[in-house]
């Protein structure tokens, strides 16, 4: 199962306005902001990359099925 396009559409919707984009590579794609290389969805779900100014943001969210959101 690959990801859909509208899943990046939506991605990209909720992420606005950050200076935000999708690539797609290996079949999935890679999530950029401000040309660096922040996150990968891939099957639909969202992976944010580990960095500490992610620390604050990965706290508040709600890890489950769909949620998009690995806590290591």
């Amino acid at each position: 199962m690959s990801t859909g396009k509208e899943t990046i559409e939506f991605l990209l919707s909720q992420l606005e306005p950050l200076d935000v984009r999708a690539r797609a590579m290996f079949g999935e794609y890679g999530v950029y902001c401000d040309e660096k290389f922040v996150a990968l969805v891939c099957d639909d779900t969202f992976f944010l990359k580990p960095t500490h100014a992610a620390d604050g943001r990965r706290a508040n969210a709600q890890p489950g099925h769909g949620s998009g959101l690995i806590r290591s």
